[in-house]
């Protein structure tokens, strides 16, 4: 009888392993993918309008950014712009990146 206590212990441990599996590996979102992501994409263009509005350089220059989209001008070029003004902020980062952490032993021995 003892054998048969230690051969149900694994069993047990087995069944419970994949009911807590079963569990966690669940999907626990309501909210369609499509939805989702249209709901991101509305996101995105919201943050995009206030940051061209509000910092970028294009939009004073009249390249394409959130003056013109307000005012009704061609989608495509305000695109156009958005992008050229993201690529140049990036690009102003990475090298802002690369010239701040010139130290090979990283970060720690640059502050001590």
């Amino acid at each position: 009888m003892a054998a048969l206590a230690w051969l149900l212990i694994p069993l047990v441990a087995a069944v419970a392993a994949s009911l807590w599996g079963s569990w966690v590996g669940r999907r626990r979102t309501k909210t369609p993918d499509a939805a989702g992501v249209a709901g991101y994409e509305r996101f995105r263009a919201a943050m995009e309008r206030s940051s061209a509005a509000g910092t970028a350089p294009d939009a004073a220059a009249g390249t394409g950014t959130g003056a013109d989209v307000a005012a009704g001008a061609d989608g495509a070029e305000a695109r156009r712009g958005a992008r050229r003004w993201r690529l140049r902020r990036d690009a102003e980062l990475a090298s802002a990146g690369a010239s701040a952490h010139s130290s090979t032993d990283g970060p720690a021995r640059e502050a001590g």
